[in-house]
């Protein structure tokens, strides 16, 4: 299988349409090489495809949004949390926190924010199988004896969204008329277990009301 390392940016250079016309897409999600740019950018974009059926405009990327969400992905891989707040960084404990470090004279934050956080596996998660493993390959099989392959970057984005939308909080967010912008970010992780590893990602999404621009307090929204 031959990848294509797509240093183009994802979200200026892309609407709707012409992001799910590529080919790297429909690549499967692999240990050997990811492409953590573009699984941030096809969550980013499959979001939008949900706003478009609940007939709401599309979220405007923002990099500061992006920036945070890697940021707490990152984080919580690092020191093996799964939650809102970061107990181990005081300067990004919560979601307010670490939109506060990337302030910068061009950049002075959003009236409110939000955030949804997601763990997931590259493959669909609960799943029951089976694993064999052969000259260092392994490989997976259903109880049908049919086997398992991770998911298309453009399916595993659509299973965490879908995901998202099934839980009450999470779709809340995601279909707030209020929120203006977003950006997502995942880090990578092996789980590993009795005679098998295998690939899951930490997502996080960032959505960002209006920028300040009174002097209205701003407030925040936690998934």
């Amino acid at each position: 299988m031959k990848f294509e390392i797509n240093l183009k940016d994802h979200y200026s250079e892309h609407n709707l349409n012409s992001f799910f016309n590529l080919a790297n897409l429909q690549n499967r999600i692999i240990k050997s090489f990811v492409d953590v740019d573009l699984l941030d950018a096809v969550v980013f974009w499959y979001t939008n495809v949900v706003r478009l059926k609940f007939h709401l405009k599309q979220f405007q990327f923002h990099h500061k949004l992006r920036q945070t969400a890697i940021l707490h992905s990152e984080q919580m891989n690092r020191h093996n949390f799964f939650s809102h707040d970061n107990a181990f960084v005081a300067k990004y404990k919560t979601l307010t926190n670490r939109i506060d470090s990337v302030l910068d004279n061009n950049f002075q934050g959003f009236m409110y924010w939000g955030e949804n956080i997601a763990d997931c596996p590259v493959i669909e998660a609960n799943k029951t199988f089976t694993i064999e493993n052969s000259n260092g390959i392994q490989r997976l099989f259903s109880m049908e004896g049919k086997e398992i392959f991770p998911y298309s970057y453009n399916e595993f984005a659509k299973s965490v969204v879908v995901d998202w939308m099934n839980s009450p909080g999470h779709r809340e967010n995601i279909l707030n008329p209020d929120f203006v912008y977003l950006g997502c970010g995942c880090a990578k992780y092996e789980q590993q277990n009795s005679g098998y590893s295998l690939l899951y990602f930490k997502l996080t999404q960032n959505f960002g009301g209006r920028l300040i621009a009174d002097n209205r307090i701003p407030y925040r929204i936690n998934r």
